[in-house]
């Protein structure tokens, strides 16, 4: 993401947040690390629904969709789909849970 853009939400988020000087490092980082987390999820929902986001150009949709659509991109997918296992949810009822 482009550091203007960037600098902007930062901005934007400073004037609904107030904290003691002191934490102004650690905060910013939380905020970095969270605004990515966020756009790459929102970019993975895109992509998934094959719908672009309201704040997202058309031209970098486009460019998006080309890469997205490269065999190189897919073989890394297909890779990444090999490699991670699946995430399992436990589930765990107040029964099983009485017998250990």
């Amino acid at each position: 993401m482009p550091y203007n853009i960037r600098e902007q939400m930062w901005n934007q988020f400073r004037t609904k947040c107030t904290w003691h000087p002191q934490h102004q490092n650690a905060i910013n980082s939380i905020f970095e690390k969270k605004a990515a987390q966020r756009i790459k999820d929102t970019m993975f929902a895109a992509r998934n629904a094959s719908k672009m986001p309201d704040w997202l150009r058309k031209d970098v949709w486009d460019k998006l969709l080309e890469k997205w659509n490269t065999a190189e991109w897919k073989r890394i997918v297909n890779k990444q789909r090999q490699t991670v296992p699946p995430v399992k949810v436990a589930r765990c009822t107040q029964e099983e849970k009485e017998r250990g």
